[in-house]
């Protein structure tokens, strides 16, 4: 059996993809009365779309306050890492505040009245999945345009660094592919 092709965790294509995927996973969770896991996995879902405008943004992912977001389960503070305000939408703000409560609140027993298991009920794996589906459809809906954004600032850089004159030092040969000085 051939073994499955894997596209880079770099791609926000695959994180979208990934989203859509724990959404309708959190979807068939619902419908066997797993509410608890249905409600974390549409946590995840509402996370990952969101960490796809972050990849289609270009972010460093290793750096300072785009770092920490990226680490974080913190929806608004992900979000916030654009350094854009939320748009003017009550349900993505409400779901950005809401859904990170259910990524410890669903799996452990000590941040909840008694087990997950017994604490959530079928509505509360509706209303989060409704939730998570308004991120989700957010970040498809934005997505072509981070990604396109995206490359039109990498372009301009690169036509920029290309048209800049050679950097050298006297007596040192410039390097004939970057034109700074070689060691």
């Amino acid at each position: 059996m051939k073994p499955p092709t894997l596209i880079a965790s770099t791609s926000p294509d695959a994180w979208l993809a990934q989203a859509e995927h724990d959404l309708d996973t959190a979807a068939e969770l619902r419908r066997i009365d797993r509410w608890a896991w249905s409600c974390y996995a549409a946590s995840q879902a509402a996370e990952k779309a969101i960490k796809s405008m972050l990849v289609a943004w270009g972010a460093n992912l290793n750096e300072g306050q785009i770092g920490r977001a990226w680490r974080s389960h913190d929806l608004e503070e992900v979000f916030n890492a654009f350094h854009r305000p939320p748009p003017n939408s009550a349900d993505l703000t409400t779901a950005l505040t809401t859904l990170p409560q259910h990524d410890q609140k669903a799996r452990y027993p000590d941040q909840t009245r008694g087990a997950p298991c017994t604490s959530y009920g079928d509505d509360d794996a509706r209303y989060v999945i409704e939730l998570a589906t308004v991120v989700v459809a957010y970040a498809r809906e934005v997505l072509p345009a981070l990604k396109s954004a995206t490359q039109q600032v990498e372009a301009a850089a690169a036509a920029a660094v290309a048209r800049l004159p050679p950097v050298g030092l006297p007596g040192v040969p410039a390097s004939p592919t970057s034109g700074k000085p070689t060691p």
